[in-house]
């Protein structure tokens, strides 16, 4: 039996407040998402579907904020912010952050934006509006890295922004 050995960190609390930068990639590299002309993000119909989830993680989970994100042709970056509020919206019932018995992991939060991208992409796949993909639509696993101060958070937002000017020098690079 295979087991896949974790890339977490093992003590480190998922649910705690701060800042996490996460890269999701598309399985085999497949450039679902859009392209990149003259150094800007085109976003294909695909592309447009995760954007519209990823900006309504909040709406599931009150306490978590996106931050700075770039859509790539097969991949995402983002930055989401553990612990903020949601307060003065009208169509939340609390403000905060969740009990600590309920407090959704980072996994967990990732975990319902690939599912529910995923089943939107199959509809669209069924509906002839988007390409059909092999096996799964995201990579298996993804990347998160714990922004551990404002140095480090000012890379991660460099980082992000510049994606689409280093497009072919990424490692996700895949000629369309």
């Amino acid at each position: 039996m295979h087991s896949r050995r974790s890339i977490r960190l093992p003590e480190y609390d998922y649910t705690q407040e701060g800042g996490y930068y996460i890269t999701i990639c598309i399985h085999n590299k497949k450039c679902f998402l859009g392209n990149i002309q003259k150094n800007t993000v085109q976003l294909s119909q695909a592309g447009e579907m995760v954007e519209y989830y990823l900006q309504g993680i909040p709406n599931k989970y009150p306490h978590i904020s996106i931050g700075e994100y770039v859509i790539m042709p097969n991949h995402i970056h983002f930055i989401m912010n553990v612990g903020a509020t949601q307060c003065g919206r009208p169509d939340k019932a609390q403000c905060g952050r969740p009990d600590k018995t309920t407090q959704p992991s980072i996994g967990m939060i990732i975990g319902w934006f690939k599912t529910i991208t995923t089943n939107y992409y199959i509809r669209g796949v069924k509906q002839g509006i988007y390409q059909s993909y092999d096996t799964h639509f995201w990579q298996r696993n993804y990347y998160e890295h714990i922004i551990r101060d404002d140095k480090d958070l000012f890379r991660i937002y460099e980082y992000i922004r510049g994606n689409p000017f280093n497009w072919k020098n990424d490692e996700m690079y895949h000629d369309i």
